[in-house]
């Protein structure tokens, strides 16, 4: 797994319109998200698990796969048993623990192939019902910007990188309708 590749398109900074898409083998965007940059604000460069449409700018439009799950989980620890049988990588974000036991954690599962933007709003009801039912509903935009980790000076910081499979959304099952109320 350590040798598959992820495309990414990363960026200058959150106002920066103009992706620069690469691809990394699997270990070094595991390593990179397991580095952290120590600042007093949150800022700096960022990236997307997105590829884009040649010449165009950061937007939900402009976005043709997605090839990662990125999911923020806010005042709470993710529910790492659902994520068991995944390969994945979590690092505490800025805020975390900025009051005392309010964890903030970002978990990133690859993809066994990119999933089409057509098809990324049913997958992420799918991941988020499935196997992260705490994540936070903003990271369901296509396009939606994630800085690389970060935290205060001196601030408590951690990561866990799980061996596991490769997320294959065609795995997940429907999310289940909802049911009207009896009478």
């Amino acid at each position: 797994i350590d040798a598959a590749t992820v495309s990414i398109s990363e960026f200058h900074s959150l106002v920066s319109t103009r992706p620069n898409g690469i691809g990394l083998e699997w270990a070094t965007l595991v390593q990179r998200l397991q580095a952290f940059s120590e600042r007093d604000v949150k800022d700096g460069p960022g990236w997307s698990p997105v590829t884009y449409i040649a010449n165009q700018t950061r937007g939900n439009e402009s976005v043709i796969a997605i090839t990662a799950a990125v999911i923020d989980i806010d005042h709470d620890e993710p529910e790492w048993g659902l994520l068991e049988a995944f390969e994945y990588v979590a690092h505490t974000t800025f805020s975390h623990m900025a009051q005392p036991d309010d964890p903030h954690w970002r978990v990133v599962l690859p993809f066994s192939t990119p999933v089409p933007r057509s098809q990324w709003p049913e997958t992420w009801r799918k991941i988020r019902f499935w196997l992260t039912p705490s994540a936070d509903e903003a990271c369901k935009d296509e396009s939606r910007f994630y800085w690389w980790p970060t935290c205060q000076p001196d601030a408590p910081r951690d990561t866990r990188h799980h061996h596991g499979r490769l997320l294959d959304p065609e795995t997940l099952r429907d999310v289940p309708a909802e049911q009207p109320p009896l009478r």
